[in-house]
């Protein structure tokens, strides 16, 4: 997320391992929102708690970009 919201915000664009690194990361983000279960994936419904974890990595990340600065 981080490096996504640099190549918008800041216009710097990820290398290949950064965006592998994204893949990988994102990836994770989904199997722990699916609880690691196929059929919670495929009727894909957002709990508030799922949301919750989105937000906070939207916030770490600007975080990190910001404490940069």
């Amino acid at each position: 997320m981080t490096n996504l919201l640099l190549a918008v915000g800041w216009r710097k664009v990820p290398n290949l391992k950064q965006t592998g690194g994204i893949i990988l990361a994102f990836s994770g983000l989904l199997v722990v929102i699916a609880g690691g279960s196929w059929e919670r994936w495929r009727g894909f419904n957002l709990l508030p708690a799922d949301a919750f974890i989105v937000v906070n990595v939207l916030a770490i990340s600007l975080f990190n970009i910001l404490a940069q600065l």
